[in-house]
Order: C-alpha cells, then sequence, then structure tokens
C-alpha cells in the first residue's frame, strides 16, 4: 500500500532532523541525544555530566570506545537505520534543488548514496515549477 504526505518545507526540515538523529543513534553517535535535548528545555547544564556519563556507560555496554561510532555501511548497523538514512537524503536533496534550481556543489546535489537494502524508497516531488516540469523525482 502507498501513502501521501503532503507537508511544507519546515515539516521537511524536521523529517531530516528526526532521521538524522535515528540512524545516527543506531551507528553509535550516542551524543546526538546530548546534543539534541541541549535544546529542549527539559534539559539543562546541571544534568549534562551526569547524562553525558549514561552516554559513555551506554557505549561500553554495545562495545564502542568513547568517540567511536560506526559508518552507516556497517554491518552493525541495522536495516531501519539505513533505510531512514537513504530517505533522509531523498527528502535533502529535494530541497537542495528547490532552494537552488541551478544545482551546485553541496552534497545534498549529488543524489542518493544508497545504503539500505530496500527495493523501493519514496518518491518526492516539489511544486512544480516551469524550470522543474522535466525533473524526474529521485
Amino acid at each position: 500500500m502507498k501513502y501521501l504526505l503532503e507537508i511544507d518545507e519546515d515539516h521537511a526540515k524536521v523529517i531530516i532532523k528526526a532521521l538524522d538523529v535515528f540512524s545516527r543513534i543506531h551507528m553509535g553517535q550516542l551524543g546526538i541525544v546530548t546534543e539534541q535535548l541541549s535544546f529542549s528545555p527539559l534539559f539543562d547544564n546541571v544534568g549534562r555530566n551526569d547524562f553525558d556519563e549514561l552516554i559513555r556507560k551506554c557505549k561500553a555496554v554495545i562495545r564502542l570506545g568513547c568517540g567511536e561510532h560506526l559508518g552507516i555501511r556497517s554491518p552493525r548497523v541495522g536495516e531501519d537505520a539505513k533505510v531512514a538514512y537513504d530517505i533522509q537524503q531523498i527528502i535533502r536533496y529535494r530541497l537542495a534543488w528547490d532552494r537552488q534550481p541551478e544545482g551546485g556543489h553541496d552534497v545534498d546535489f549529488q543524489g542518493l548514496f544508497k545504503c539500505s537494502k530496500s527495493e523501493t524508497l519514496p518518491k518526492i516531488y516539489g511544486e512544480k515549477h516551469e524550470d522543474q516540469r522535466d525533473r524526474s523525482p529521485l
């Protein structure tokens, strides 16, 4: 079954951030949790050291050293994280071309560096603009 979700640019940016955090956690980049919570009213600097210590303990449990993490293509990284990474790239690609139709050299313009085993990935279409009629989705 297929679904259609209509979102605006701000929604797309939140989805990109959520997918990024999810895939990074699965790669062992647990510091991203502290980084994201530091922008939340739930988190204050007093508890940051305790939280950082908890992150260090979690990394030890999954057998990663301080500052160490896995690459997205590692066999130890789950398929859900790889699919999340692929979807994130697809959305970033679309936003990059919508912002800058003439293209660019930024990583977001380079297309999909597919990591998942998924045979089907989402397609994203921007609003039709004159200069984008012939541009197919990624």
